[in-house]
């Protein structure tokens, strides 16, 4: 099987393989992924080989991706909503926030330690803090129904399971940030509480925390996680993945070598929620192929003009309007 920037906008191409690929073509089909072979037991996708495929292996146009956004003109006038109180966490909180508010949220509240407000606030004056009661944030989010992000831990599990559970009962998703992931994974007690549809972004290592399943390929792993935790999956590495909770998997485009190195979660987390907002229409896998295609282009734009060996997540960040920029165009 062939594609290239010819085959036609929103046509979806199925043979009898089970893996898919979601990559939107804005600049990111290379010569090296314009040509996917397929046999009866390999198939094989650039740099991707796996084995032993089960049934239906979609290719999807970039139309069918990038369509939603390019109606957003302007930033949403939605409160999202973003919540960690681990002291270890602050930076990690003010980059999430940061890319969030770059990608388009319109107006974000981060919930955090009271301690913790005026140091983030000196910072970043724009954002709108609250320490975090999570009896009066459920009773708030019971109206609003806003977006929410955890960003990291919350101040012990007793909260976080009343969290899930609020939301369970609301019928709610979430987004988990990869500080998250280790609980998520571990806790047989979270796990049953975790809403329908939810977000988890998760790295390589994070993978390791699953004794059970250490001898698995990163690829079959994930996908155990995400059908046995009904969680959507974004694997963040050199060569990132989307695994949707019904087991679904989307190989995105690899990153260049230069930036085989990065891995700047925080700055993927804001992204994704953002356009969780923005694009209510859209599907989970719109939105996360988006978002990571999103990150890697201003990875790409960072690295042309930043002389840094690994860039920084501001360095990133400052340069998600532009790419942004290039859909609506």
């Amino acid at each position: 099987m062939r594609a290239n920037k010819s085959t036609p906008h929103s046509s979806i191409i199925q043979a009898n393989y089970t893996y898919g690929i979601a990559l939107p073509s804005l600049n990111m089909f290379s010569e090296n992924y314009t040509e996917f072979f397929a046999s009866g037991r390999v198939i094989s996708v650039a740099s991707y080989s796996f084995e032993d495929l089960p049934s239906s292996f979609y290719f999807i146009e970039d139309e069918e991706l990038i369509s939603p956004f390019r109606t957003k003109t302007k930033a949403s006038s939605n409160t999202v909503k973003l919540l960690g109180t681990d002291i270890s966490s602050y930076g990690h909180l003010l980059l999430t926030a940061r890319a969030s508010l770059y990608a388009g949220a319109g107006e974000l509240r981060l919930y955090t330690n009271a301690e913790a407000c005026l140091p983030i606030q000196m910072q970043e004056p724009e954002l709108r803090l609250t320490p975090l009661d999570i009896a009066s944030f459920i009773d708030e989010q019971r109206e609003t129904k806003s977006t929410v992000a955890l960003a990291s831990k919350l101040a012990s599990k007793a909260d976080l399971m009343t969290l899930l559970k609020s939301f369970n009962t609301q019928d709610q998703s979430l987004i988990f940030g990869t500080k998250l992931s280790k609980d998520i994974i571990l806790d047989g007690e979270l796990i049953k509480e975790i809403p329908n549809q939810s977000i988890l972004l998760l790295r390589d290592e994070d993978l390791a925390y699953h004794k059970d399943l250490i001898g698995q390929d990163t690829l079959s792993l994930t996908q155990s996680l995400a059908k046995r935790l009904q969680l959507n999956i974004i694997l963040l590495s050199y060569k990132p993945f989307i695994c949707l909770a019904d087991g679904q998997v989307y190989l995105q485009v690899a990153l260049p070598d230069s930036l085989k190195s990065q891995s700047n979660t925080e700055v993927l987390l804001g992204i994704v929620m953002a356009l969780r907002d923005n694009l209510k229409e859209a599907s989970i896998l719109q939105i996360l192929s988006l978002a990571t295609y999103i990150y890697r282009e201003a990875c790409i734009l960072a690295k042309q003009r930043v002389s840094k060996e690994i860039l920084l997540s501001q360095d990133i960040i400052k340069h998600i309007p532009e790419v942004l920029t290039s859909f609506r165009d």
